[in-house]
């Protein structure tokens, strides 16, 4: 999978760390058998699918604006989850907030930094695009 986040604005402030980014839920596919009960790996993927089903799976982007190194910009990717059927309220808790936590090692998300840029005029508007790709199997059991 891959796609790409954008973000315009009107007179940035310098020095500004941006984030972009996106998390979804879960939803079964009933149409799928359940697991054979009588393979030894049933309860290893029935256990995989009880935490994939209560929980969110995303991604966080970060990039900093500083008019005068817009060629430089590092563009960072985060594998965001939350456990719990509860939808998190990025609004009033943030993007920054221990209800999403950030999985440094999980390493599913990956920003492809040549596809990604930052553009701004003299009057410090600014484009973002993140583009992004991801796997669809991975070995993390908070993936979706």
């Amino acid at each position: 999978m891959h796609g790409n986040l954008t973000l315009n604005t009107k007179d940035m402030a310098e020095n500004q760390d941006i984030y972009l980014g996106f998390i979804f839920k879960h939803i079964e596919d009933e149409s799928k058998p359940a697991a054979d009960k009588g393979s030894q790996d049933a309860s290893v993927v029935d256990e995989k699918v009880k935490k994939t089903m209560n929980g969110y799976d995303g991604l966080r982007t970060r990039v900093k604006y500083q008019n005068d190194q817009l060629d430089k910009a590092q563009f960072h990717a985060a594998d965001l989850w939350v456990d719990g059927q509860e939808t998190p309220d990025v609004w009033k808790n943030g993007v920054l907030s221990n209800h999403l936590t950030a999985d440094a090692v999980a390493n599913d998300w990956f920003v492809v930094k040549n596809d990604s840029v930052m553009t701004c005029d003299k009057d410090s508007n600014c484009r973002v695009n993140v583009h992004f790709t991801r796997d669809f199997e991975t070995d993390d059991i908070r993936d979706h």
